[in-house]
């Protein structure tokens, strides 16, 4: 469970830090926008330059369906096909290790309590030969041994069936 809860906020810092850096893309992806329909193209590739790599990819892929001239091009550069943010992806890993790590540790506590739970069941099958004795009639001992015969042999029937790691 530590395993699958640190995991998990490996994924919420990666999102976070997504974000951060979506913002920071789409603010110079404004700056860009501003300066073009300010007639300064040196100041427009100053923008353009500064966009990180994947940005810059979405931006060079965007620029390539000529969305000014073009009225079926995408908005803007991050749509989900052009813009891919590597940060996002490890998100949805880490999640997904979190995910898996969870369903194992539900496992392993499922496997720890019917351990506990053979465990009662001997103790219960130790009592029941220890104390099968201490009675006087005959079928009230051979009653409590079976009980305890019973109880032994459905806990070694479910140690059989449990799963083993080392």
């Amino acid at each position: 469970m530590n395993l699958s809860a640190a995991s998990s906020r490996n994924a919420v810092v990666a999102q976070l830090q997504n974000s951060q850096m979506a913002l920071l893309d789409v603010l110079l992806f404004t700056q860009y926008i501003n300066a073009r329909a300010g007639s300064s193209k040196t100041l427009s590739r100053f923008y353009a330059e500064r966009f990180r790599g994947e940005a810059k990819m979405a931006f060079d892929a965007w620029l390539t369906t000529r969305p000014f001239e073009n009225t079926n091009a995408p908005p803007h550069p991050f749509v989900s096909s052009l813009y891919r943010p590597h940060l996002l992806e490890e998100a949805r890993l880490g999640e997904a290790e979190s995910q898996r790590l969870w369903e194992r540790s539900s496992e392993a506590g499922r496997n720890s309590r019917s351990y506990v739970l053979i465990t009662v069941l001997l103790a219960t099958a130790l009592f029941c030969g220890g104390t099968a004795s201490k009675f006087e009639k005959l079928w009230i001992r051979r009653a409590v041994l079976a009980l305890g015969l019973a109880a032994f042999v459905f806990a070694a029937a479910r140690l059989l069936l449990l799963p083993i790691q080392i």
